[in-house]
């Protein structure tokens, strides 16, 4: 036997008053986020936000800004140490070592290739740890430590190197690609007109 009048609780969902849709913070954030502000870049390398920091979609921007800005190697009087033979960054770094930059807060020498592209987890004496995020400043010792930071063959260094010019590589191929691409279309462009110009004729004709 059924209940009497249940009908009557039954209501239609869409008949009721829908809410509006709430925006998604958490999306909105993440946006936010992933916005690159070319205004961090810092010429300055003992001031930078490393690398790694930036969103994952971020680093490829960063690294082109960087790159397109190049080395940090002011031209100054250089401060030294004090004792019987002051010591301090020398200019003539510059012309040896293509790679190196200097910190004027900090009184510290970086790595610029290490900086952009160092895999991640190497940290040790005269590595790149210390050429990337602590500085180096033991001007003593710059004549062992610059070439063991450069290293061998497959050094982080020169690996970091690799990948810095295969990146600039894959954006001139990017380039050279589109401009093929255009040269070829507007041959096919000449080829299709020239066909169709043929055919016109040939029909004019008839």
């Amino acid at each position: 036997m059924g209940i009497p009048g249940i009908g009557s609780f039954l209501v239609d969902r869409r008949s009721l008053p829908q809410s509006p849709p709430q925006p998604n913070v958490a999306n909105e954030e993440h946006e936010v986020e992933e916005v690159f502000n070319p205004d961090e870049i810092v010429c300055d390398p003992a001031l930078r936000k490393q690398i790694k920091e930036y969103h994952p979609d971020l680093q490829d921007q960063v690294k082109r800004a960087y790159l397109l800005k190049g080395p940090t190697q002011p031209i100054m009087n250089f401060p030294k140490t004090m004792g019987s033979r002051p010591r301090g960054f020398s200019k003539a770094w510059y012309d040896k070592y293509d790679w190196i930059e200097y910190s004027e807060s900090h009184d510290k020498a970086y790595c610029f290739y290490c900086f952009l592209f160092k895999p991640l987890g190497s940290a040790h004496r005269f590595g790149n740890e210390v050429f990337t995020k602590t500085g180096f400043s033991d001007w003593k010792h710059g004549y062992k430590a610059l070439p063991e930071h450069i290293g061998g063959v497959n050094s982080d260094h020169n690996n970091a190197r690799l990948h810095c010019d295969d990146f600039r590589n894959q954006r001139q191929s990017v380039s050279s690609n589109l401009a093929r691409a255009t040269k070829e279309s507007e041959e096919l462009y000449k080829i299709h007109l020239t066909s169709s110009l043929h055919c016109a004729r040939f029909l004019i004709g008839q």
